[in-house]
């Protein structure tokens, strides 16, 4: 109890476990882990911070290093920070983060969270397309567009959270789409111009033709004079 008080209750232990462990996991593992634990989180309707369950391959879909990720998910997981289950419908293993008290207690945690707000909305944001996409069959229809895919691709070009495969194939597939539609929307135009250009090119010989037809009839009278 005395060495419990020591390291300031549970958060202090908390703080304690989560450092040591990064520590020990060397060089690179710490954004490892913050690409890790900041696809862990999520915020409520009124702001607060709390655990999000993720599907395992969620996570190992990351373009981060494979050993250093398992060394994270295994070495957290058996010091009992990380949870493992599976999805109660897909039977797919989850991961996901055991106590609550981790996202206050761990103050490196903390900054990793308050620095990437924004940048974990909007991944949010994403995921919840690409699953509406996919559960659609990705159809065409499902695709970003607009000023959300203008959004999410400026947002992709500079965030320093890693996307995951099907997230950049889904960012991928919007942006082929629209250059596709805008491809397609040019060459209309391009076909009209060269239909008008054409139909002003007609219209001009069919004047000349009138005209010259005009200037052999009045030559023709003139001659009979």
């Amino acid at each position: 109890h005395a060495a419990y008080e020591r390291l300031g209750g549970m958060s202090g232990a908390l703080l304690k476990r989560s450092e040591g462990l990064l520590t020990s996991l060397g060089p690179g593992a710490d954004e490892v882990a913050r690409q890790v634990f900041l696809r862990l989180v999520t915020f409520t309707e009124a702001g607060e911070d709390t655990r999000r369950r993720v599907l395992r391959s969620e996570l190992e879909d990351l373009d981060v290093d494979r050993q250093l990720l398992r060394s994270v998910l295994d070495t957290f997981g058996r010091h009992r920070l990380l949870s493992f289950d599976r999805d109660p419908i897909t039977r797919s293993p989850t991961v996901e983060i055991s106590h609550e008290a981790l996202l206050t207690a761990w103050s490196r945690l903390r900054g990793w969270i308050d620095e990437a707000r924004d940048d974990v909305r909007m991944q949010r944001r994403l995921a919840e397309a690409l699953r509406e996409w996919n559960t659609a069959g990705r159809a065409d229809g499902y695709l970003l567009r607009g000023g959300l895919l203008e959004q999410m691709q400026g947002w992709a070009a500079t965030t320093s959270m890693e996307l995951s495969g099907p997230e950049q194939t889904f960012l991928i597939a919007s942006v082929s789409e629209r250059d596709r539609q805008e491809e397609e929307a040019f060459q209309r135009e391009e076909r009209a111009v060269a239909a008008e250009r054409r139909q002003r090119q007609r219209g001009r010989q069919l004047l000349v033709v009138a005209l010259v037809g005009v200037l052999v009839a009045v030559l023709a009278v003139f001659g009979t004079m």
